[in-house]
């Protein structure tokens, strides 16, 4: 499918209902509802695809044996630029297994159900997320396995949640920003990485947040770069951070001046940080580090080490109940 409008010509895939576009074919004035039709499915052999300037509305509807849910869904790897998705009753775009590159588009008003995302990414293994807006959605983003990069994309007054990372991602988050939705952050869950991967967190006007028990898995790394901030509290098991692989901070070493914003913080949600307002991290057996520049606030345990060597430079511990605790580490 090749739908390559222009910015004064767009391409539009809408409800039949839809007089915005099109004008009153039917003779009835009414607003669609959203899901008023399924949507645009992509499979093998629609690689070449590509939508840029086009709008896709009030569609994203499914039934038994429709579980695409999405206006576009694709599990090859069209090129999707400047174009809208709106008013879906799930999910605006769908990547699964996709290699696409995503930049300069719109999400926004996808609203139909509570789990209703502008863009939803499963076992995505390439590509990238640029420079995207996500308006006014239930989710903004929600990315269950991603490879690439996720950069300079704007989060404003989503519902549910800004950005959802359930992980693995192998690649870059940085530049990303927002205000207005029900949390300014990044949320965090799952296993964050994959075997012989590295992901990297880097600095974003959103902090990231544990939402759940976040997993570096065994033979992956963890790297928070210099002005991250990681935000974590104690609702259930979700204030914790399992190290079985390898993390590390990259802040400012010992005698170079300044920490924020170069430095990396790893705090609590409070506005009024108390001792044990989050769990703190894990370094287990067989995992490994390398913190350089980083705070630790208010937590129960700051680090944990066990039968983990402790590498520390420029490390700080405020407030915590317990700063490092190391059993039988080197």
């Amino acid at each position: 499918v090749v739908a390559n409008g222009t910015a004064e010509n767009k391409i539009v895939f809408t409800a039949f209902a839809d007089d915005t576009y099109g004008g009153d074919i039917d003779g009835v004035v009414v607003t669609p509802v959203k899901g008023a039709w399924f949507g645009v499915e992509l499979y093998a052999g629609s690689a070449s695809s590509t939508f840029s300037h086009t709008i896709f509305r009030y569609g994203g509807n499914y039934g038994t044996g429709l579980f695409t849910k999405a206006m576009l869904y694709a599990e090859t790897s069209p090129t999707i630029s400047n174009s809208t998705f709106e008013y879906s009753k799930a999910y605006g775009l769908f990547l699964k297994g996709s290699k696409s590159t995503v930049s300069g588009n719109i999400f926004r008003f996808n609203t139909g159900t509570t789990y209703s995302a502008g863009m939803y990414a499963q076992g995505a293994t390439g590509g990238s997320l640029v420079n995207n807006q996500f308006l006014d959605n239930a989710v903004g983003l929600s990315i269950i396995g991603f490879t690439g990069d996720i950069k300079d994309n704007t989060f404003v007054n989503n519902t549910i949640s800004a950005f959802s990372l359930g992980g693995p991602l192998v690649g870059t988050v940085s530049g990303n920003g927002g205000s207005g939705n029900v949390s300014n952050t990044i949320d965090l869950s799952g296993s964050i990485s994959l075997a012989g991967a590295t992901t990297t967190l880097a600095s974003n006007s959103m902090p990231y947040f544990l939402y759940g028990p976040v997993t570096v898995p065994a033979l992956s790394a963890l790297v928070f770069e210099g002005g991250s901030t990681l935000k974590a509290n104690m609702s259930g098991s979700a204030g914790n951070l399992f190290v079985y692989g390898r993390l590390e901070t990259n802040g400012p070493p010992a005698g170079e001046a300044g920490s924020s914003p170069t430095g990396v913080t790893f705090t609590s949600t409070s506005a009024t940080t108390t001792k044990g307002a989050w769990n703190g991290v894990n370094m287990y057996a067989g995992s490994s580090s390398r913190l350089t520049g980083l705070n630790v606030n208010g937590a129960k345990i700051g680090i944990k080490y066990t039968s983990s060597p402790i590498n520390l430079d420029n490390v700080s511990f405020t407030n915590n109940t317990t700063a490092i605790q190391s059993f039988t580490s080197t």
